[in-house]
């Protein structure tokens, strides 16, 4: 029985090996509001906002100076 046993294993292959996954205890995205995610968006929208302005102001400068 244990050469059965064996060819078992050895076609099964790695599948076989692998151990089963515990369910997670995360609960995901449920508890977060509207005023969470806000908070996350913020910096980086004023980021761009702020590197949008800063560019059209140094083409704004640049192109004032090709006038001089």
């Amino acid at each position: 029985m244990t050469t059965s046993n064996n060819q078992q294993q050895t076609q099964a292959g790695p599948i076989a090996q692998q151990p089963v996954k515990k369910p997670s205890n995360w609960k995901g995205f449920s508890d977060k509001k509207l005023w969470d995610w806000l908070g996350l968006l913020i910096i980086p929208v004023i980021l761009a906002v702020g590197g949008f302005l800063f560019t059209e102001q140094q083409n704004h400068t640049s192109g004032l100076t090709h006038f001089m």
